[in-house]
């Protein structure tokens, strides 16, 4: 009887769990995000919603919905705009939504060590408020980058990942895992490779990884900080493409990838993308017949080059610059005295 009566507590309590992790499956995979504009929020009233969020930001209401409700927004003619796989995780070369897939499988080889203080995400429920930043940041969280969608990268230590769970405002959290740090350039190499771009957490401990690097039989080409704050650096690093897993599992670092010793044009596409100059999901290069159609042909448009170096009384330029400002704090010259220091705001200028 003893024993019967155990196995029957057991298989309630599996298919509770099995229901319970079934319906948390459906709802995630049921619900949806809009923005509504602020103008239309006030006839939301009228609508017997459920949101599971519901957050004003001022200029727009945020709200999740079961997708059923959805129908009910158009059918009442109240303007919204459907946020596309809100919950999805966009991480290189890997989409996943942890609420309704799970975690990616990946190689036990690449998954970050459990228990170890090290880079993680943090997916929020809605677009990032400052009173979700002030407790981030009461908790000692600092939030070192963004991704696809609502979920922002950082260090924390096993205790600060047990908090972040507990908060009302977020989503999901995980490791960053080795496996989401190579990029696909390195794919099928072997043998010595002489650029490798590593880049790092630096979290004032930029020369120790550089030693973790050189530990692991790579020589330092290089290195210098990714952003002017330093909390990131890039190194281009000599080593055996066998050691490429052995470097996504050092603890700070971020990516690696390929990077080719020959000069490339670069951001161009981004900056196509930006403009909006990609028809039929093709960047375009070249902007004028593009900012054209957009109405935008330079009347009225007044350049300034903030840089020094201005040669004021350069043919080119002596009739169309028609003045200058020092910034404070930035060292200056009398105009037309300071091409000396170099001429680099001549030719940007030019």
């Amino acid at each position: 009887m003893k024993r019967n009566n155990g196995l029957t507590l057991i298989a309630v309590a599996l298919f509770s769990i099995l229901s319970l992790s079934m319906v948390v499956g459906v709802h995630a995979a049921s619900t949806e995000a809009v923005r509504v504009p602020v103008n239309a929020a006030t006839n939301l009233t009228q609508l017997t919603l459920h949101p599971t969020q519901d957050l004003d930001y001022g200029s727009f209401r945020w709200l999740e919905v079961e997708a059923s409700e959805l129908e009910r927004l158009r059918a009442a003619a109240i303007p919204f705009s459907k946020v596309e796989a809100f919950g999805e995780v966009h991480v290189m070369g890997f989409s996943f939504d942890p609420l309704v897939d799970g975690e990616p499988e990946i190689p036990e080889a690449l998954r970050a060590r459990t228990g170890a203080s090290g880079l993680a995400l943090i997916q929020l429920v809605a677009p990032i408020r400052q009173d979700w930043q002030d407790i981030l940041d009461g908790h000692g969280i600092k939030l070192l980058q963004y991704y696809p969608h609502q979920t922002y990268l950082a260090w924390v230590s096993p205790s600060q990942i047990e908090r972040i769970g507990n908060l009302p405002f977020v989503r999901w959290s995980g490791q960053f895992h080795p496996a989401y740090k190579i990029n696909d350039t390195l794919t099928g190499r072997s043998g010595p490779v002489k650029n490798i771009d590593v880049m790092f957490y630096a979290d004032g401990r930029e020369a120790a990884t550089l030693d973790e690097l050189r530990r692991l039989g790579g020589r330092i080409v290089t290195h210098h900080p990714s952003q002017p704050d330093r909390a990131f650096f890039n190194a281009i690093v000599e080593i055996d493409a066998a050691k490429v897993p052995d470097i996504a599992r050092l603890d700070h670092v971020l990516w690696l990838g390929f990077q080719s010793p020959i000069p490339v044009l670069d951001d161009e596409m981004s900056d196509q993308i930006v403009a909006g100059n990609h028809p039929g999901g093709v960047p375009e290069t070249g902007y004028l017949t593009h900012l054209v159609n957009l109405g935008f042909d330079g009347t009225g448009v007044i350049w300034a080059t903030i840089d020094t170096g201005v040669d004021y009384a350069h043919p080119d330029l002596n009739a169309h610059i028609v003045g200058g400002y020092s910034f404070p704090g930035a060292p200056s010259s009398p105009p037309g005295n300071d091409c000396s220091s170099g001429g680099h705001g001549t030719h940007v200028t030019g």
